[in-house]
């Protein structure tokens, strides 16, 4: 089976293209998560923290939910700065939702340009931290 589609971006530009499917023998092989992008507006970064990580984080890795935690804790504000303590205890108060934190999800949001780190042991948001949204 051959799909055939077009992604238009926001400033309107379009990109096509097509894939050839093969037929996975009726079982299942794996799932595409299509999404659109979330504004920052829509989501409300106040309230009860596991309700909205419950909301926002269950079908994200482990380093965006890490980032999107510094989100929540910030405001979204990317001049204030969020200890890792505190980024960890908030955590460790969700693993029914969140799972287990990992030192290392820090690491691979910072190289993905999500978060920052201007001294050890705080992190601030970077304005690519809106990617984890989409």
């Amino acid at each position: 089976m051959k799909i055939t589609f077009t992604l238009i971006d926001d400033s309107g530009k379009e990109f096509s293209g097509s894939v050839n499917l093969a037929s996975s023998g009726g079982k299942k092989i794996g799932q595409v998560r299509v999404a659109s992008a979330k504004p920052t507006e829509d989501i409300a970064l106040h309230g009860n923290p596991r309700a909205f990580m419950k909301r926002h984080a269950t079908d994200m890795s482990g380093p965006q939910k890490f980032t999107l935690l510094l989100a929540r804790l910030s405001e979204a504000d990317p001049s204030k700065t969020v200890s890792h303590a505190a980024i960890e205890k908030t955590w460790t108060k969700m693993t029914g939702i969140l799972g287990n934190y990992n030192n290392a999800y820090a690491i691979r949001a910072k190289d993905n340009g999500w978060v920052d780190t201007p001294k050890p042991g705080v992190y601030v948001l970077c304005p690519s931290w809106k990617e984890i949204l989409a």
